[in-house]
Formats: C-alpha cells, structure tokens, sequence
C-alpha cells in the first residue's frame, strides 16, 4: 500500500513538473515569435511545428511524452490527444509546416489559401498549397508542404495568402533544416547556351523576370532547331527553377550565385507520333443518366501501360476495393476515398458524361492527349483532360474527361496520345535575368512554365497517410 501512494506520488510530481515546463515553454515561445495567428475572420491558428517532408510529425507534448510510460492507462484519458501524420512524397528537400486550428463550430478548412516564405530582404518565395489534414479531439492539424524558402535563415516569415494572393496573416518560424544548408557545386554558363540531344537543338537566349499577382517567374526566350522532322513543331511544357541549396520554384532568390533551369518540350500535331505511342478505342456507345459501360482495353505504349476503364453518364461512379464498380444517378461532382483498413471505396462523378482512362509508368512530365471523335469524325470537346489524380500511392494517374452531347452522332472514337518530353538543363546566373518590365497588361501564365493541369493536380491530390 505504501509502495502505492508513492507511485502516485511521484506521477503527481511529474505531472505538476512537466506541466509546469510546458507552460514555460510556452511563454518562452510566446517571446521570441507568434504561436497563435489571427486572421480576418477570427479564425486562430496555431503554430505547430515543421519537419522535413516526408518524415511524420506528431503532436505529442514534451511534457507528455515521458507520462505515458509511467501513468496507468485509465489516467492516460486525461493527457491530450495525440496525432501522428507523414504528409508529402518523401522529398526530404521540402519541408511541412504544421497548424492546428479548432474545427468548432462549422469551421471545416484553413483561412488561408496558400503559404509563401519570405527572406529578411522581402524576396517572397512561389506559394505552396499542397497539403495535408486530419483532426483528433476536435481540433484540426493542417500541414502545408513549402519547397522554397529562405535556407540560409535560422527564422523567417512565413505569409498567409488568401484567393487573390494578399496576405491576410503572417508569423515567423524557425528553419528545421541545417543552417548554412549544403550547396551543389553547380558552375553557370553565359548566355546564349544550346543544347542538343539528337533530335531537337535547342539555344537558351536569354531570360527575363515577370510578375503577376502570384509572385515573379522566369520567361526565357528560345530558338528550337528540329534536328528530326516529327520535332518541328514543339512548346514548352514545364520549366523548373533550382538554386544550389535546393529551393523550387518559379523565380527564386537572386542573391544565389546559380540556377539550375530544366525545360521540356512537347510534340504538338497528331502526326508526329507514332502508332506506338497511340491508343486507339472505336465504337464507343454512349450510357443513359446513372449508368455505365466498363471497359479493361489495356495497351502499353512505349514505357506506359494505358488502360481504358469506360465511359459513364451523368452521376457518380463507386469502386470498390478496385474491383466492384456502381454506377447512381445522384451527382457528386468532388472526387473522395475513404477507408475502413478492409474495404476501400473511391467515388468520382460528374453532371456531365465522362471518360476514366488510368496511366502506369509516366514520368514526372509526360503528358496524355486525348481527342473523342463521333462518327462523321467531328470532335467533341473534352474537359478536364489536362488534370489528373494519383491511385495507389501515385502508381498510377487517373484521369476523368467530361464532355457534352450537343449533336453528336455515335458511335464514338477515343483516340489516346502518350506525350514524352525531351528534357534540357541549363545552369545560369541570376545577375543575367533582365528585371520585369512595365506592365502591360497582357498576362503571360500560360506561358510560365507551370501547366495549370499539372500545378492544379498536385495541389489536389498531394498523397498524405495518417499512423495509428
């Protein structure tokens, strides 16, 4: 008996200790930054913490750590949950900032829009909102993965922006990753560079800085020479930014010494592709409201095993376990999944008719074209072709096509492209890139070097997994 009261004894100690230890902490977090943020609308956001992406964070208190070993298990109820949760896709280059806000009452989502950090200079960093969420004892942790930011900074400002890019909010945190960071030993060319890889030679003529209401990006200016005639005609489809420190993004820093600029480029016309890269489906029938027709037509085109999963009438698809397949007339127009460890259950649907075509073995900018022909071979427009989803763990793309019957004659022709870039890498200096010019008002984003199909696809669907 005695033995007993001196266990508890000594739990009530240590209860009181890191109680008290939590609180100080606190109040010392409290001095040197801004745990707590406030926004217009009075929603509060708490600082929670920042890892490296891809590694899991946990909301479990120092102070409780140690308790949970010793407590009986009855007693335990009283310490605050805890949420383990990894979010990103393994870069360990990124980090993932973590909030938590309360999710009463009715508040569902984080005020904000997207992330951007800002050096002690006032350069701000492209936005981040790829994210992650999940709740426990009513409370919501939202992590946000941030691929640029300032890397030789022990603390920096980190911005709050809301649907036209404004900062409603800011706070400072600390940098998690190692400072000085570790540099690439990168040595920048003067401009004009060319690079050639047998069938396209392409020259890197200069480069200039453009702004517009999400932040700065880099418009190079090119001359392509078509070494291979199926090249002639090609377009830029995806420009990436690195520094040595291994910032990402659209403009970065220009206080580093090297850039490292990759670009791709497409083929553009039909006929430049040849019957290896094509999928092609005929005598496509069309289904009523709230019914389907399944398909498993599977072809591997070069690298990339295409497969054709049906087309759908207006309502909502539910796959069950990647097998079971049911189609209802109720329209739910947001993709969702949800598990219960033994059967899992994805839902898609659209007002309109859609098409799902799924993808394995694409690399990160390879594209697939589409084009839906009725029977007089007019073309029917097709939505969304261009933004996709990940299966499994990013193992495959999905993609969902919707599209209108407006005097089409069936049946239909669904004819699919695999589009794989060739790639160049340019390793630059900042100090050449021309400042903005004036403004113009003509807007150049498409023409960035950030796909929208792409960009809006990785914000959407980033993976994220939650541990028990």
């Amino acid at each position: 008996m005695r033995r007993s009261r001196i266990i508890v004894l000594l739990a009530l100690l240590l209860v009181g200790a890191f109680g008290l230890g939590g609180w100080l902490a606190d109040r010392f977090w409290k001095e040197r930054g801004t745990p707590v943020i406030v926004f217009p609308d009075g929603t509060r956001a708490k600082f929670l913490g920042a890892v490296r992406g891809g590694t899991t964070f946990s909301t479990e208190q120092a102070w409780a750590r140690p308790l949970r070993k010793i407590l009986p298990f009855g007693w335990q109820r009283w310490l605050p949950g805890v949420l383990n949760i990894t979010c990103g896709g393994g870069t360990t280059n990124d980090i993932v900032v973590y909030f938590g806000f309360d999710t009463a009452p009715g508040i569902s989502s984080p005020p904000w829009q997207s992330l951007a950090a800002e050096d002690d200079d006032g350069f701000r960093y492209s936005t981040s909102s790829s994210a992650c969420s999940s709740s426990v004892g009513g409370k919501q942790v939202h992590g946000v993965i941030i691929n640029g930011f300032p890397r030789r900074q022990k603390i920096f400002r980190l911005n709050f922006l809301d649907s036209d890019y404004q900062t409603v909010a800011h706070t400072r945190m600390p940098n998690p990753l190692p400072v000085p960071p570790p540099e690439l030993t990168w040595q920048a060319e003067p401009m004009p560079i060319t690079r050639t890889n047998g069938e396209l030679a392409l020259t890197l003529v200069s480069a200039r800085e453009e702004t517009n209401r999400w932040g700065a990006h880099l418009r190079p200016k090119w001359q392509t020479q078509a070494l291979d005639p199926r090249w002639k005609n090609t377009k830029t489809g995806y420009l990436e930014v690195t520094d040595t420190t291994g910032n990402e993004g659209g403009f970065l820093s220009r206080k580093e010494k090297v850039w490292r600029l990759s670009a791709s480029f497409h083929r553009q016309r039909r006929e430049d592709f040849s019957a290896t890269e094509k999928m092609m489906i005929t005598n496509l029938a069309v289904p009523s409201v709230g019914e389907m027709v399944s398909s498993a037509i599977v072809q591997d085109c070069g690298n990339v095993r295409v497969q054709f999963e049906g087309v759908y009438g207006p309502g909502t698809l539910f796959i069950t376990n990647g097998l079971q397949r049911v189609m209802t007339a109720n329209v739910q127009t947001t993709w969702g999944i949800s598990s219960d460890g033994k059967t899992t259950v994805e839902r898609q649907g659209s007002a309109k008719h859609f098409l799902l075509v799924n993808a394995t073995g694409m690399a990160a900018h390879d594209e697939l074209r589409f084009r839906l022909t009725d029977e007089q071979g007019r073309e029917i427009p097709l939505e969304n072709s261009n933004t996709y989803r990940y299966r499994n763990s990013k193992v495959a793309r999905v993609y969902q096509c919707d599209f209108a019957l407006t005097n089409s004659a069936p049946p239909f022709s669904l004819e699919i492209i695999v589009s794989r870039p060739r790639e160049f890498v340019f390793y630059i200096s900042p100090k050449e890139i021309a400042p903005p010019e004036p403004k113009t008002g003509h807007n150049h984003a498409s023409e960035a070097g950030l796909p929208s199909g792409e960009l809006t696809n990785f914000i959407a669907f980033m993976p994220w997994r939650t541990e028990d």
